[in-house]
């Protein structure tokens, strides 16, 4: 560290742990990131309800989200969801396909896929929904929010670092997050905004222009 002018960091709660921790003060927030090519979205004919990009790391908090589905499904409330995990996670695969027997909350799992994916994923989608229990940024609600999807959120500080969303739901609580789904079904939602501005630019000038080293 004593070797850089700078850290940067994506946002204000890791600049302050980053403080906190290292008792250190040269530290900037600098987000940067590639958002997807906008183009005009037909918001009547969405196939998806919902899409939630992310492997299935355990803070991911896939299991909430398919709890969640099943408390609909065994309403007979229909929902259509979209998840990108991983193909060997036998467990949620089994708990997909349980839920998917129901009838009513249909999930499909895309498994890994590309930044172009993604994109044309969220273009498919009327909304994002993101249970993570943790994130040092939060890049899916960016890029979906910038894409015009709703959100829907944990309630945690991170979101808000880089969003206001539609809603939000205690991400501990399956029975939450299905009470906040059917309230979203019936339109009780407001529009998400983003908070948070790229600044690669300002990040390359740094680097380029003032010769400064960064962490």
């Amino acid at each position: 560290m004593k070797n850089v002018d700078i850290v940067a960091c994506q946002n204000q709660i890791i600049k302050d742990k980053f403080i906190k921790k290292y008792s250190n003060n040269i530290v900037e927030v600098l987000p940067f990131f590639r958002l997807c090519v906008k183009k005009e979205r037909d918001l009547t004919n969405n196939l998806y309800d919902f899409c939630y990009v992310s492997l299935a790391h355990p803070h991911k908090n896939h299991t909430v989200l398919f709890k969640a589905m099943n408390i609909l499904s065994n309403k007979g409330i229909s929902v259509s969801l979209a998840v990108t995990i991983e193909n060997d996670k036998n467990e949620l695969i089994n708990e997909i396909r349980n839920i998917n027997s129901l009838g009513f909350v249909k999930i499909d799992n895309l498994g890994v896929i590309s930044k172009k994916e993604v994109c044309q994923l969220y273009s498919k989608s009327k909304c994002l929904i993101f249970p993570s229990k943790e994130e040092t940024f939060g890049l899916g609600l960016i890029e979906a929010v910038d894409m015009g999807l709703d959100i829907i959120a944990a309630d945690l500080d991170y979101v808000y670092q880089v969003v206001n969303p539609s809603m939000v739901f205690d991400p501990e609580s399956a029975k939450m997050c299905a009470e906040v789904i059917v309230q979203y079904l019936k339109g009780k939602n407001k529009k998400s905004i983003g908070l948070i501005n790229n600044k690669i630019d300002k990040l390359i000038d740094k680097l380029i222009k003032d010769n400064i080293y960064v962490l």
